[in-house]
Order: C-alpha cells, then sequence, then structure tokens
C-alpha cells in the first residue's frame, strides 16, 4: 500500500526586531510542511527561511529588507524536492524534520485529544 502525503510551504510571523522609534517590526517565515492521510504533521526543521534581513547602518539604525519572494522560492525548492523524494518511495532523513501539531479535526487530532482527555480525569 503505498503512502499519501502532501507536502506545502506555510507562512508565520515572526519578531525580526525593534524599528529606530522602537517600534516591533514582524516579518514572514516560510515553513515546509509533510502532513499524512492520519493527519500527522512534520515540519522541516533544518531550512529556516526568513523573510527579512536585519540590517545596522552606520548610525545604529535598524533597516529591515523585504527578502519574502527569494525566501518563499527557496521554500518551494524543498517543497518540491521533499514531493520528488517521497513521490518515489525514499524515505526522508528524519534528522531534518520534527512532528508539528496534528492537521484540526483529523484522526490524529482526535486520537490525541482523546488521550488529553483521559488523563486530565
Amino acid at each position: 500500500m503505498k503512502r499519501m502525503f502532501d507536502v506545502v510551504v506555510h507562512s508565520v510571523l515572526y519578531h525580526a526586531g525593534f524599528s529606530c522609534d522602537g517600534q516591533a517590526f514582524h516579518a514572514e517565515r516560510f515553513i515546509v510542511q509533510v502532513s499524512n492521510a492520519a493527519g500527522r504533521r512534520w515540519r522541516h526543521s533544518t531550512a529556516d527561511f526568513l523573510g527579512c534581513i536585519v540590517h545596522q547602518d552606520e548610525d545604529g539604525i535598524t533597516h529591515f529588507e523585504d527578502v519574502r519572494i527569494p525566501a518563499r522560492e527557496s521554500a518551494e525548492q524543498v517543497a518540491e524536492l521533499t514531493r520528488s523524494t517521497l513521490a518515489a518511495g525514499r524515505k526522508l532523513i528524519a534528522a531534518d524534520w520534527e512532528e508539528d501539531e496534528p492537521i484540526y479535526g483529523s484522526a490524529e487530532f482526535e486520537r490525541r485529544r482523546r488521550l488529553r482527555l483521559e488523563f486530565e480525569v
């Protein structure tokens, strides 16, 4: 039986630093994520696709360079390599992946919810 996986690129916000006036600056980070039919998910843990490069000029003023387009392209390349690896029936390198929260409402999500409820009683 062939196992089915879905490989996607998601983006999340992260705190990149503070602007010269003290305001928090949030930027996008791109994540490669694999999920199976049961709803279990893993995210790539060794590739970090940050959409912002932080620079400080000679006066100490912080500047935020938008690099979301190349960051997303790099994440998509890793996703495509992951898809082709799985399609060829090869295994992924376990050290490159960490388990993430299951898909909301999936069989795995419900299994974990039941386990939590059993331990709370």
